[in-house]
C-alpha cells in the first residue's frame, strides 16, 4: 500500500512544473504577444491605418492586464465575449460614425501623402516616340534604338549587373550579335523601365512600350512648399482643395478653378452627409419613401398581429369541441 501511495506521489511530483517555470513560460507567452502585436500596430499606423492600430492596442493591452495579472484571474474567462463585443459591434459602430464624418467614397480613399504621391509618379510624353529592339551580343545586350536621321546603339551590358540608370547612345551603322524576341523584353521589362537612354543631342528618353522609347517627363513636379504642383505639360498650379479632398487648378487670385484631378483624398466635412439627406432630392425622396413604409408596415403588423392570434385561437376553440 505505500508502494503505491509513494509511486503515486512521485508521478505527480515529475509532472507538475515548478512555479519558476510556469512564470516564466507566462510572461514568455505574454511578451510573444506583445511583440507580435506590437509591431502589427506600428505597421498599420505607418501605413495610416490609425484606427485599426489602436484597436490592436486595445486589444491586445486589455489581455496582457488580464492575463497577467492574479487579481483579475476570473475575468480570464469573459475576455473572449468582452474582446468580441469590441472587435464585431463597438469598433464597426464608432468607425462607421467616424467615416460618416469624412467624404470617404469610391473617389476619396486615400490619405493625401498617398494621393500626391500617385499625382507625382504620372508620366506624359513630350516629345517623339522611336522604335528600339533588344540584341544579345558576345558581352551582352545591348539596345538599338532607329530614329528618322540615324540608328544608334549603348554599349553591351548585363542586366544582373547594371548599376547605371542612364546608358549612352552612340551613331552606328550596322549591329551585330542576334535580335532578341518580345518574350526577352518582357522578361527585362523592369530593368528596361529603370532605364534613360541619351541620344546625341542631350535629349533624355525612356520605355514607353515594349516596343518604344520616347521622351518621357513628369507630368507634375513638386514645388518648395510641399503641396503644390505644377503641370509640366499645361503649365498650370495645382493647390490640394480640403474641402472637396481633391488636387485642382488655381487662378492668379489664388482660386480654385476647373476640374479636380482624380484621385482624391479623405477629409472631415463635419455633418455634410447628413444635410445631403434633407437637401438633395435624388436622396431625400427614396430615403422619406422607405421610412413611411416602413412606419406603415411595422404599425400595420402590430394592428393586425391581434386579428391572427384571435383567429388561431377560435380555430383551436372549435378543434376541441368536436373532439
Amino acid at each position: 500500500m505505500q508502494s503505491v501511495q509513494g509511486s503515486q506521489a512521485m508521478t505527480t511530483s515529475g509532472s507538475s512544473l515548478p512555479s519558476s517555470t510556469k512564470a516564466f513560460i507566462k510572461w514568455a507567452l505574454l511578451a510573444s504577444v506583445a511583440i507580435i502585436n506590437g509591431y502589427a500596430t506600428v505597421l498599420m499606423y505607418s501605413r495610416g491605418e490609425t484606427a485599426f492600430a489602436l484597436l490592436t492596442v486595445v486589444l491586445t493591452a486589455l489581455a496582457l492586464y488580464i492575463f497577467g495579472s492574479k487579481k483579475t484571474y476570473a475575468h480570464r474567462y469573459i475576455y473572449p465575449g468582452i474582446a468580441g463585443m469590441i472587435l464585431f459591434i463597438i469598433f464597426p459602430l464608432v468607425y462607421t460614425v467616424g467615416l460618416s464624418l469624412t467624404n470617404y467614397s469610391a473617389t476619396n480613399q486615400l490619405s493625401f501623402e498617398r494621393a500626391q504621391s500617385v499625382l507625382l509618379e504620372r508620366t506624359f510624353q513630350s516629345g517623339d516616340s522611336y522604335p528600339f529592339y533588344l540584341y544579345q551580343t558576345d558581352k551582352g545586350a545591348s539596345l538599338v534604338v532607329d530614329t528618322p536621321d540615324a540608328r544608334y546603339a549603348t554599349k553591351p551590358f548585363e542586366f544582373a549587373t547594371l548599376s547605371a540608370q542612364t546608358l549612352e547612345l552612340t551613331p552606328v551603322e550596322s549591329v551585330s550579335g542576334e535580335k532578341a524576341t518580345l518574350r526577352a523584353v518582357i522578361q527585362n521589362r523592369d530593368a528596361l523601365s529603370a532605364l534613360e537612354l541619351k541620344l546625341a543631342d542631350d535629349q533624355i528618353i525612356r520605355m514607353s512600350g515594349l516596343r518604344k522609347f520616347a521622351a518621357i517627363q513628369p507630368l507634375y513636379s513638386m514645388q518648395n512648399d510641399g503641396r503644390t504642383l505644377i503641370n509640366n505639360q499645361t503649365g498650370d498650379t495645382l493647390k490640394p482643395n480640403d474641402e472637396v479632398g481633391y488636387y485642382q487648378a488655381v487662378n492668379d487670385a489664388g482660386e480654385f478653378v476647373g476640374d479636380t484631378i482624380s484621385p482624391g483624398y479623405v477629409v472631415q466635412i463635419g455633418t455634410d452627409n447628413f444635410e445631403r439627406v434633407w437637401t438633395d432630392d435624388g436622396i431625400k425622396e427614396p430615403f422619406i419613401g422607405i421610412f413611411i413604409w416602413t412606419i406603415v408596415f411595422s404599425v400595420l403588423s402590430v394592428a393586425f398581429s391581434p386579428l391572427y392570434w384571435f383567429d388561431s385561437c377560435q380555430h383551436c376553440s372549435v378543434g376541441r369541441v368536436e373532439g
